[in-house]
């Protein structure tokens, strides 16, 4: 077995899941998220996303039921706007500090 082998511990597995659960947005700096896929509710203006913990990269998927929107004013790189069933992907390049929305 490989040294770094982690049974069990598949992305989305029984052991690790990806379910951050569902969240509202908030008019201001939102999250934590908790998962991977987080439901956000609600149409408030999101201005900035917390990280799930300090040394976070990489992507998070963002599934609205809300039209929700984003500015610019912290650490997200442009403003969007959610499209309520629309996979909403962010990801945080640590280098700029700043989340990249997918659309």
């Amino acid at each position: 077995m490989a040294e770094n082998f982690e049974p069990f511990k598949t992305v989305g597995g029984q052991n690790l899941s990806l379910d951050g659960g569902t969240q509202a947005s908030v008019a201001g700096v939102w999250g934590p998220p908790t998962g991977y896929l987080t439901v956000v509710s609600g149409a408030l203006a999101i201005t900035g996303i917390s990280l799930p913990y300090p040394a976070f990269q990489g992507t998070i998927c963002l599934i609205p039921t809300g039209a929700f929107t984003t500015t610019a004013a912290t650490n997200i790189a442009i403003a969007s706007t959610a499209v309520v069933g629309k996979a909403l992907f962010m990801t945080y390049y640590p280098q700029t500090q700043k989340w990249y929305p997918s659309y």
